[in-house]
Order: structure tokens, then sequence, then C-alpha cells
């Protein structure tokens, strides 16, 4: 067989498809195999592709392989006379697995910094992932693309909850989506404080009522905001 190429890949998944042989020695061809290995240029151990393929199969899709892994194939046909030469052989990779789902390693209330690693099958093989991109679960909004595993998501609502999720892609295409990380901005510093004196029976039991604004976005249905209030003496 000729021309031996891939036409669409997975993390798990590459579909190959193939040229009949040009010369067969007058014998129609009855079937075809696949053989697989991993590694460059087919370097691993050779297995033979599960599967019946009869003389006008053409393509094969190639399944249950490991993300972001290089793999090399050969095929065969077979006539009457027997088993033909196999092809030249031909390496493809699939696409990138799933990232770490995201985690926090630092917020404000104003930004959320987020961290992940990369997909596991890519730091057993090498083949890293070409890029990384950090998405807003509930909008689909873009929030960070690039090479590395981090990311700060500034310019946020205080006290507001975010749920986030990464993908990456590499030569072969994007990847699974990793699962979804939820976090919050830290509550913003109330505002408009104001002490307003409340007389006693007598100057000793005077006290005093405190006021200020919430400047926080937070929904009093999905969260809240605890305060706390720090007194100093002046004499």
């Amino acid at each position: 067989p000729t021309t031996v190429t891939s036409t669409a890949q997975s993390p798990t998944s590459i579909t190959l498809s193939w040229s009949a042989p040009v010369n067969h020695g007058g014998a129609a061809v009855t079937s075809y195999t696949v053989y697989r290995s991993t590694g460059v240029a087919g370097s691993g151990v050779t297995e033979t592709v599960p599967g019946v393929l009869s003389g006008t199969d053409l393509t094969l899709v190639v399944s249950s392989l490991a993300s972001g892994t290089e793999y090399a194939f050969e095929v065969s046909a077979s006539s009457s006379a027997g088993e033909g030469t196999r092809s030249t052989t031909f390496s493809h990779s699939t696409a990138a697995g799933a990232p770490g789902v995201p985690t926090v390693t630092a917020q404000t209330s104003t930004s959320i910094t987020l961290a992940w690693t990369a997909p596991a099958s890519d730091l057993l093989t090498g083949l890293d992932a070409a890029s990384y991109t950090l998405y807003n679960a509930a909008t689909g909004a873009v929030l960070y693309t690039g090479e590395e595993t981090s990311a700060t998501v500034s310019t946020l609502a205080s006290g507001t909850e975010f749920t986030f999720e990464v993908r990456a892609t590499n030569s072969q295409g994007e990847g699974t989506m990793s699962g979804e990380a939820t976090a919050w901005t830290l509550p913003a510093a109330p505002t408009s404080l104001a002490a307003t004196v409340v007389a006693g029976a007598s100057p000793t039991v005077d006290s005093i009522t405190l006021s200020w604004v919430d400047p926080n976005a937070a929904d009093v249905s999905t969260g809240f905001v605890v305060y706390s209030v720090t007194l100093s003496a002046a004499y």
C-alpha cells in the first residue's frame, strides 16, 4: 500500500487512510493489516492493530491510544498469494490529553492566580503540549493562552465566584478539557466608614455606632461577607 496518512486524530485515536497497491501481481487484494508501534519511526514494540479489513477497506480508526503520544504505522496488503511488503512507516501523534484541574495559588479582591499540571501522557513521553488555554467555564471566554502552566486572571469583581477550566494544544490540535475549578475573589475593603456617638446616662457609658458601605459584588443568595471591627483608644 502507498500514501499512508492521517485524516483525523483525538487524544485517544488516530484515523488512518492509504491507497491500494499499484502492483498486486495479478491477484486481487483480499485484506489489509495495520501494524502499530510507539516512538519515533517505530522504535518501540510493533503490534498488529486488531480488526478485520477487507480488500476494499482503505481507512481505519486506531483507538485506545495514549494521549500526546507518537505512534508509527505500517500497512500491508494480502492476496491469495500471501502477505505483501509493508508500506513505508508513517508516524503521527495523538492530541494532548486533559491537564490537571486548575488550583488556586493566590487571590486578591480583583484577581485569582491558578496553576495546573501538564497532561499525564505528555509528561511520560516528552511530547509536551505546545500551549494552554484557560477559560471562564461559565461564559467560555478565553482568559489566558500561552506555554506556562499558571496564569493570573485580573480585573475581576470583588467578592465574586468564578469557574475555570483549561485545555492543552499540541501539534495535532486541541486536547480534552480539564475538570472545572471554582474560586472566589476576596472581599474589597468597605468604604464610607462613619461613627456616631450615642449619648448615655453619663459620659462613661456613651456608645458609638459604626456604619459603612459594602462595595462587594457578591449575591447574598450565593455568598456572604463577614465584617470585623478593630477599635483603638486615644487619650
